[in-house]
């Protein structure tokens, strides 16, 4: 009997990089890169993440800092 085809969610994972890839954000289109730190910070915040979010200076988009546990590192 194999290992069933889906077993660590592997639809939701593709469907959720997708929709993040869909997001057009290149370094220097702001508003780009804050719909993917809103995209981001949406996902983590499900699995329980504290969020911090950093506003962009010069012109970029802003930095999410998203934790789980208070003695771990953010990503």
């Amino acid at each position: 009997m194999g290992v069933p085809r889906d077993l660590f969610g592997e639809r939701e994972m593709l469907d959720g990089v997708a929709s993040w890839v869909e997001i057009d954000s290149p370094t220097h289109h702001a508003d780009g890169v804050n719909r993917m730190m809103d995209a981001a910070s949406a996902v983590m915040y499900g699995l329980g993440a504290t969020i911090t979010r950093h506003p962009g200076r010069d012109g970029l988009g802003d930095t999410v800092v998203a934790r789980i546990g208070p003695d771990e590192p953010g990503i």
